[in-house]
């Protein structure tokens, strides 16, 4: 058995106890996310924070509501690529976004509610999946092009069969910019503005973290006791951490150009919503809700502890792996 470093009684007393998904929490209720093969941690993981903020702060109006992530996804990165000229389509749904973006984009736009989308959002994330599948000798940008042509046949109810059996016909779009034109037209033909609802949440707090000590601050402040209600956060790091344990340091806070770059190109975005102390192992804990499923059934690392796709990682090996930490600040 491993004896707690009598070094650490501080530890213990700073790291007082959050469980945001215990009844009542802001957390409550919310299932873990499952992205699959489709690059938008971000989406899931910034919607669950404005889904926890709705519900601890109007938790009448916001019952029924539940802000879709792949709606959501869609949307931002067709507007973005429409708005910003400058913008690839290689990188549509593929490479992620930067860490607050969807909260500032929910905060100035209404969004669609989960409910709404339900039929939909099965189908549509079945076939884009079926896309990012595609083998990698295929050029992404006849990929991108069949994902945004994806979108648009589904979105305007028609059936389009995947693995890509007509894709002569899928191609019809064949213009990067008219598909992501007509996508946007879909998008918004699937969920009218009168469906909409306005997401009242305040603007996000985003740390860009410059040491370790700089995050253990920033989770601090955001597990503030004195905010009422506590609200979760999210973490940009290091997603190979997951599986290679607590030894792992994969964020270059040391790069010549002043970039805080990772290391194995594994930029991950993730909700924390629990804190514990660890007597085992003497060391403070953070509760990270993935969005890889609501399973264990991934290589994580035998040093943390994983139950139904949420892990417990030791504060100080997050600190080192960690570049970013966006929240909503709870009254105070």
């Amino acid at each position: 058995m491993a004896i707690a470093d009598p070094l650490n009684v501080d530890t213990a007393s700073s790291c007082t106890p959050v469980d945001l998904e215990a009844p009542g929490g802001s957390m409550a209720g919310i299932p873990v996310g499952d992205q699959g093969k489709m690059g938008i941690c971000y989406a899931y993981s910034e919607t669950d924070l404005a889904n926890a903020y709705l519900k601890s702060h109007n938790p009448g109006k916001a019952k029924n509501v539940t802000i879709s992530p792949i709606f959501t996804a869609v949307e931002y990165e067709t507007k973005k690529r429409k708005d910003d000229k400058t913008t690839s389509p290689e990188t549509f749904l593929n490479t992620g976004g930067a860490s607050g973006s969807i909260l500032k984009y929910l905060k100035d736009n209404p969004a669609c509610n989960a409910s709404q989308m339900k039929s939909l959002s099965g189908d549509i994330r079945e076939k884009l999946e079926s896309v990012c599948k595609m083998k990698s000798s295929a050029p992404a940008q006849l990929k991108n092009e069949m994902a945004t042509c994806v979108i648009k046949e589904e979105f305007a109810g028609s059936k389009l069969d995947l693995p890509l059996k007509k894709i002569e016909e899928a191609l019809k779009c064949s213009s990067p910019d008219l598909c992501f034109e007509d996508a946007m037209q879909a998008l918004d033909q699937a969920c009218k503005a009168s469906d909409r609802k306005p997401i009242p949440i305040p603007d996000p707090t985003v740390v860009h973290v410059s040491s370790d000590d700089s995050f253990s601050r920033s989770v601090n402040d955001a597990f503030d006791p004195k905010r009422k209600p506590i609200q979760p956060f999210t973490i940009g790091y290091a997603a190979s951490l997951l599986k290679n344990g607590k030894n792992y340091v994969g964020l270059d806070r040391k790069a010549k150009d002043g970039s805080r770059a990772f290391k194995d190109n594994d930029g991950h975005e993730s909700v924390v919503d629990g804190r514990r102390f660890n007597p085992k192992t003497g060391k403070c804990e953070l509760r990270i809700k993935n969005s890889w499923g609501p399973s264990c059934n991934y290589d994580y690392s035998q040093d943390w502890e994983c139950e139904n796709g949420k892990i417990w990682v030791d504060q100080d090996t997050l600190a080192k792996n960690t570049d970013s930490v966006t929240y909503l600040k709870g009254d105070r």
